[in-house]
């Protein structure tokens, strides 16, 4: 049942969609002017009905059906058409959980992905290829940081050579110590030369020349760890 040739419906301006009806429904639509196509399924009466998105308030009105129940029908078939077309090139797609606005920004980039709800976010689904891009364009400065990672590797890879150099030539011993994040930071502003890598607790190993012993255990003397909280009942039952 149709008034209007699929392909026309789907190809002219403005968004398509689908919701399912009875066939009733559909002959309801038709002497209403409603623009459609249509198959019907004879087993079950009922039929998948392709129409604009802009006659979708018209339909709830002539039927007596919430316009909020159309739209989200719309929505899950538009889902499971999308997932399908992704599964026919992919054996396994990727999934991730953004929120509502992040969605959105990757419509706004062209990224093709379906959408299920799942809480106040949407787990969405989409090809493998097209990771980096939506990686890339809900996190901008992912690569930024993936390049600073690296460069801050790179560049203590060399001081702990620089280092090893000099203990093998002149006999002096390197030295090894892990120090806290806050430890590093007092380490960083001063001229002290030191290697030092992130180990995988979050803490950093210290590497130094042991003539430097003495002034890194200065630098790191000035570091006090916060005191306990003065408010805190001692007499409390645990």
């Amino acid at each position: 049942m149709e008034n209007v040739p699929y392909k026309e419906i789907v190809n002219t301006f403005g968004e398509s969609v689908q919701v399912k009806l009875y066939a009733w429904q559909i002959t309801h639509l038709l002497n209403n002017n409603i623009l459609l196509s249509s198959r019907i399924d004879l087993k079950t009466g009922t039929a998948v009905v392709t129409l604009k998105k802009t006659d979708l308030q018209r339909v709830s009105a002539i039927l007596g059906v919430s316009y909020e129940s159309f739209a989200q029908q719309a929505e899950i078939i538009k889902n499971r058409k999308i997932t399908a077309e992704l599964k026919k090139n992919n054996l396994k797609l990727s999934y991730l959980l953004v929120t509502p606005e992040q969605a959105e920004a990757l419509r706004e980039h062209c990224v093709t992905f379906a959408s299920y709800q799942k809480g106040d976010k949407l787990n969405i689904a989409f090809a493998p290829e097209d990771k980096e891009k939506v990686l890339n364009t809900l996190y901008p400065n992912r690569e930024e940081r993936k390049v600073n990672k690296e460069t801050f590797f790179k560049r203590n890879a060399v001081i702990n050579r620089r280092l090893k150099q000099i203990a093998q030539e002149t006999g002096e011993k390197l030295c090894y110590k892990i120090v806290l994040s806050n430890q590093y930071k007092l380490l960083r502003n001063t001229t002290l030369e030191f290697a030092v890598f992130r180990t995988d607790d979050g803490k950093y190993n210290v590497v130094f020349l042991e003539s430097q012993k003495s002034a890194i255990e200065k630098a790191l003397g000035s570091f006090k760890p916060k005191a306990p909280n003065a408010n805190i009942n001692p007499n409390l039952k645990l």
